[in-house]
């Protein structure tokens, strides 16, 4: 696994969103309006940990629970961000990663916020993925399609990572 410049998590953002017009991600200058990588590098996640984090995530409410301001989506996107950080930040002490954050960013659009991650395969070639840490059943999409319905409303307004 190798780490991700800027440039590729650029690359691999604007082919997800480059096809969801409404979502006004369309060519490189809009992504880069719409996007704040706040790191130099970064590493590729696994699907399974991210799902393994989001199943942990405190803030995720019961299915009968009452929707409130408390620990609403963009809240329970957060928290999956700084867990990801934090278990590669323990991983980095235990001298079991590198010190690179991982790729996993939140995703806000009109009103809603998702996690938005890059997994890479063992040939190297990267995929984005969507999933929504506030719902209980998870879901979760590398489809762009399904990723913009999951964000309910367009356009996206900041992609944070």
């Amino acid at each position: 696994m190798t780490t991700l410049s800027p440039d590729a998590i650029r690359q691999s953002l604007l082919e997800f969103f480059s096809s969801l017009g409404a979502y006004e991600i369309a060519t490189m200058a809009d992504l880069k309006i719409k996007v704040m990588l706040v790191d130099d590098w970064y590493t590729p996640i696994a699907k399974e940990e991210i799902l393994t984090l989001a199943r942990c995530n405190l803030l995720l409410s019961q299915p009968a629970a009452a929707k409130t301001q408390l620990a609403d989506r963009d809240d329970s996107a957060m928290q999956l961000k700084s867990e990801a950080n934090a278990l590669y930040r323990h991983g980095t002490y235990a001298c079991t990663a590198a010190p690179v954050p991982p790729a996993v960013a939140i995703v806000i659009s009109q009103n809603h916020a998702l996690n938005l991650f890059i997994e890479q395969d063992d040939q190297g070639k990267n995929t984005t993925w969507c999933i929504d840490a506030s719902t209980p059943k998870l879901p979760i999409t590398s489809d762009p399609a399904q990723a913009a319905r999951m964000l309910k409303k367009p356009p996206v307004k900041l992609i944070y990572m």
